[in-house]
């Protein structure tokens, strides 16, 4: 009999990380084969920080490691220990495609970004958009302990101090949000907010999962393709070459991605640097940049219409 044992995180962090434990060490016990399903996530599931309690528990209960399977959508997961069963995070392309349209810009404003829950980096990436010609959402509510418990202020103190200033300015200002957007969002909400997207020239999104080896694409970087919007994206490292492995064209010729390369910790201050350059460029240079990066933009409008589930088993080399 398989024990199914369900991991509920968000990038590094599990939820019900005693739960799992104490599942993991009855079936052990019991010597039944374990399914650790992510829950239709894609986190690096060693940094996860369960690996080494696994490796204890089932040394210590002579339990083999190959009747463990990791159930994940991270496309680039891989274990020498554990058996991996990947899956792609199709239900973001259908849906982001099913919901959001391209969109012909009337640009006002240099950045879009749309933060519902917080953590340390979005809220780093937040308070320096707001600095800029920027629409933003930022639905931080002091009053909710679930936004208090994800905001990150503590990180930016320990990490990133010479920001503090810029975070707590943010915070002092939240909510920032649309009157009709609710959070926590659902698909169709999420996708909802297309209809701001003719009004800026480039989206700075923040994917879910940013720590270790991982690639787990979803609406946020789908809507901005769909939306033929240009994009800066906070994610983990080399997530734009991952990016292009599926055809998609990114922004290099126009602006440094080298950031893409830095491990999570690093990478915002070089996004940062990002932001800074294009915040001086006037109003007929953004239209210049633009038209120039459209045939780039119809480009990965035609590759995310026909992208199949079969084409992220053949790229990424998972049945």
């Amino acid at each position: 009999m398989t024990k199914k044992i369900i991991v509920i995180s968000s990038d590094s962090i599990v939820w019900n990380y005693k739960d799992v434990l104490i599942q993991l060490s009855i079936a052990m016990h019991n010597d039944q084969d374990i399914i650790i399903d992510l829950n239709a996530e894609g986190p690096d599931f060693y940094y996860l920080n369960l690996h080494n309690n696994i490796l204890t528990m089932a040394q210590d209960l002579n339990y083999p490691l190959d009747k463990i399977t990791i159930e994940t959508l991270n496309l680039v997961e891989s274990s020498e220990l554990f058996v991996i069963k990947k899956s792609a995070p199709w239900h973001f392309v259908k849906n982001t495609r099913d919901l959001v349209d391209f969109k012909n810009k009337e640009i006002q404003y240099t950045f879009g970004m749309f933060i519902g829950r917080s953590n340390v980096h979005r809220l780093l990436l937040s308070s320096q958009i707001k600095k800029h010609n920027s629409i933003q959402t930022f639905h931080y509510d002091r009053n909710i302990d679930f936004h208090r418990n994800n905001l990150g202020i503590t990180s930016i103190i320990e990490d990133y101090p010479e920001y503090i200033d810029d975070a707590v300015s943010l915070i002092k200002e939240s909510p920032l949000k649309f009157n009709d957007v609710f959070y926590p969002l659902l698909m169709d909400q999420h996708c909802n907010i297309q209809s701001q997207y003719s009004k800026f020239f480039v989206e700075v999104c923040c994917e879910t999962y940013y720590s270790g080896n991982t690639f787990f694409p979803t609406e946020k970087t789908w809507r901005a393709i769909a939306t033929g919007t240009p994009f800066i994206i906070q994610g983990p490292q080399n997530y734009l070459q991952n990016l292009k492995k599926l055809g998609f064209k990114t922004f290099e010729s126009w602006w440094d991605e080298g950031y893409s390369e830095d491990p999570a910790a690093h990478q915002p201050i070089e996004i940062i640097k990002v932001i800074n350059e294009i915040s001086q460029w006037d109003k007929n240079k953004i239209d210049n940049v633009y038209n120039e990066m459209k045939s780039s933009l119809e480009h990965n409008k035609k590759v995310f219409d026909n992208l199949t589930e079969e084409d992220f088993k053949k790229i990424f080399n998972y049945e």
